[in-house]
């Protein structure tokens, strides 16, 4: 809680001069922090924290006191006193129900100042009173939690040490300076203390006061304790420097023996299906020091094969997957139709036919995944208006179950593609039958419209999918999708709330406020950020189009296949993009600054000029600084700066396939500053036999 020099109250309300009430608290020298909506209130509890929160019960029509449940339902904020504000009847209706949903105090409209000061400061000097209680409370390191527990030994004290580690808690037991309980959700007993020494930084509390006797489970002295739990910790430590990098893609191994531990299991199981070793740590097990040492031995016993990252030797994975392709003839033939297609398009009148399609011949495919249906519609709807204006007809078009569409553009002579929009990248069904989708693809793009940490996490993961699959060219573009009132906006996570926002990208390089927590941000650029969040190397390409401009479409598409007739022609000779300087791509790559519309939108203050940045009402993991000063790859268009091909060189052997991954059937279930839980997506009713993968011969692999 706040100290008394900054003893805060919340209000919220419609208007911050609602019943006079900032007047009469700022006079009796409280500090007065305003909101007018439950979501903003709630964010600005989570990010700063206030001593009391006032809410009117008739805020956003009425729905007052659904702060109060939300704020007894956080176990961060359930201690907050709460006061409800309102207009009520002789029934007394608003106050019974202020009281029944967890309210600490309830104030009648209109009040008198005195009472009303009254009845605040009393809550206030109880929240106040409960943080100074604490007779200890500091952030540690693992090395100096020990020096805390043996203070508390040496001074024979008895109460709780209460530690917290972002999303993970333990309660220590003293009595007289003894240990007798350690409890934590998913441990008890000794293995706690081991634990929480794993633990990389924690926020500990120790309150002197009686114990329970059915919190006394045994007794012993903290000295020898630590000495037996310094042997699993150096263990941790040791085996956690091993571990591979972040993003590295695995391959399967060995199998499983019979008597496998299940988590052992899921974490072979998830990384497989292509999520990081953050994830494996800790969205399969509760305690990472336990994954950590059996996704060590899973490694050791050669389970699984650790591979590289996902875009590692990108030029040269290019070369190796279009060696001896068949591509060049069809592709070329289709760049120089794409090519000569003037523009503006001429749309033919009236009702336009569909193209037949012989959806058993297998076409070249080119690949769309993305973090929004939308953008990738408009891309495929863009590309079908260009064959439409050439064939006069519409493009022939199937879906694969709920999330999978193909659009077939047949040039004839040949040139035809199949353009195909796969699940979204945090769809649990993305990795299913991705085998069997990318046959014959000759490119990807990915439309990255969200850069925050956990929409970036997931992308990331479908990184890893696709190249444990396919080598060749990917492109990343951010989509300019203008919003309802014309601007382009895009999401990014405050660096320092870590709260989603929404920011105009024609705003790159300004300052502002971020409204959760008002500290001042930088809004980036968004090719440059998207480079930095998903750690892309610089020969992997990096764009910015508008998904609903045919002319841009197709100028991305030229681009693509220039990249990939390279790549198959081995030689940096390639073809003019059939573009003048003044349209598509490359004026596009001049101007680098983006944007992306944000549903639920709250303008951030600006102390220079232009609109800003907006809010949206999602918590999220911390996002830390450095999103800047990373250069945007593929900022000019230069076809044969993409793929750099020095003389013929040995190309290493491929890394064995994987035939099958298993689908992600569950739903994620979100929580605020949370690693993935990944028990719920990895237990599904068409789970494959593990050890069935893992048998099968390298050769059938491929």
């Amino acid at each position: 809680m706040a100290s008394k020099e900054r003893q805060t109250i919340l209000f919220v309300a419609d208007q911050p001069e609602q019943y006079g009430l900032r007047l009469v608290v700022e006079n009796a020298g409280y500090a007065m922090s305003f909101r007018n909506t439950l979501v903003s209130g709630l964010q600005f509890l989570i990010a700063q924290k206030a001593d009391a929160v006032v809410v009117d019960a008739a805020v956003e029509s009425g729905r007052g006191l659904d702060l109060v449940g939300a704020v007894r339902n956080d176990d961060k904020l359930k201690n907050l006193p709460v006061i409800v504000l309102a207009k009520d009847d002789r029934q007394a209706a608003v106050c019974v129900q202020a009281f029944a949903a967890g309210a600490d105090e309830f104030i009648q409209v209109p009040f008198l100042p005195a009472v009303c000061l009254a009845r605040i400061g009393r809550l206030v000097k109880r929240s106040v009173k409960e943080a100074i209680g604490a007779s200890l409370s500091v952030q540690v390191t693992p090395k100096e939690l020990p020096g805390i527990m043996q203070y508390i030994e040496a001074e024979l004290k008895t109460g709780k040490l209460n530690i917290v580690s972002q999303d993970k808690t333990a309660t220590i037991f003293f009595k007289e300076g003894r240990l007798v309980n350690a409890a934590a959700p998913e441990y008890e007993g000794l293995d706690v203390i081991t634990e929480v020494l794993c633990w990389p930084s924690s926020q500990v509390t120790f309150v002197e006061t009686p114990l329970d006797p059915k919190d006394l489970k045994f007794e012993t002295q903290v000295t020898g304790v630590i000495m037996n739990c310094a042997v699993g910790v150096d263990e941790y430590h040791d085996v956690r420097r091993t571990l591979p990098a972040e993003d590295v893609m695995f391959w399967p191994g060995q199998p499983l023996p019979a008597d496998a531990a299940e988590p052992q299991r899921q974490i072979l199981l998830a990384a497989l299906q292509g999520y990081s070793v953050s994830d494996l740590l800790h969205g399969v097990h509760p305690s990472e020091r336990k994954a950590t040492l059996w996704l060590h031995e899973l490694i050791e016993k050669g389970h699984l094969v650790v591979g590289t990252t996902a875009f590692a030797d990108y030029a040269s994975s290019c070369r190796k997957h279009y060696r001896n392709s068949y591509l060049t003839g069809r592709l070329s033939t289709l760049r120089t139709i794409l090519a000569d297609v003037p523009f503006p398009l001429e749309l033919p009148p009236g009702f336009v036919s569909m193209g037949m399609a012989d959806w058993l011949s297998p076409v070249p495919k080119l690949m769309l995944v993305g973090d929004n249906a939308e953008h990738l519609t408009l891309f495929m709807k863009s590309l079908g208006q260009i064959y439409t204006a050439t064939i006069n007809k519409q493009p022939a078009e199937r879906r694969y179950g709920r999330s999978v569409m193909v659009s077939r553009l047949d040039f004839g002579n040949k040139a035809v593609i199949d353009v195909v929009a796969l699940p979204l990248v945090n769809d649990p069904a993305f990795g299913g039958n991705l085998e069997e989708y990318l046959q014959d693809a000759f490119a990807v793009i990915q439309f990255e419209w969200a850069h925050d940490q956990e929409t970036s996490r997931h992308a990331r993961r479908v990184h890893r999918l696709l190249r444990q699959r396919f080598g060749g060219v990917v492109y990343n573009v951010v989509p300019r999708v203008p919003s309802p009132d014309g601007k382009f906006m895009f999401k990014i996570n405050c660096v320092h709330c870590g709260f989603k926002l929404a920011v105009d990208m024609e705003e790159a390089g300004f300052t502002g406020e971020c409204p959760v927590c008002n500290q001042t941000i930088a809004i980036p650029n968004s090719m440059d950020n998207l480079a930095n969040v998903m750690q892309l190397p610089d020969d992997v390409p990096v764009v910015t189009i508008e998904p609903g401009q045919a002319l841009h479409c197709r100028d991305l598409l030229l681009m693509v296949l220039d990249n990939v007739l390279t790549y198959c022609a081995h030689t940096q000779q390639v073809p003019s993009s059939g573009s003048d300087s003044k349209s598509g791509v490359r004026e596009l790559h001049k101007v680098k600054k983006t944007q992306i519309e944000v549903a639920e939108t709250q303008m951030m203050r600006m102390p220079g000029p232009g609109p800003g940045m907006s809010v949206e009402p999602v918590a999220s993991d911390y996002l830390p600084p450095g999103a800047q000063g990373q250069p945007a790859p593929g900022v000019a268009y230069d076809p044969a700066a993409f793929a750099p091909l020095p003389q013929e060189e040995e190309v290493p052997e491929e890394q064995p396939q994987v035939n099958e991954i298993l689908s992600l059937l569950a739903q994620e279930k979100p929580r605020e500053q949370a690693p993935l839980d990944l028990n719920a997506l990895l237990h599904g009713d068409d789970e494959e036999n593990i050890d069935d993968l893992i048998n099968r011969r390298p050769q059938d692999r491929r």
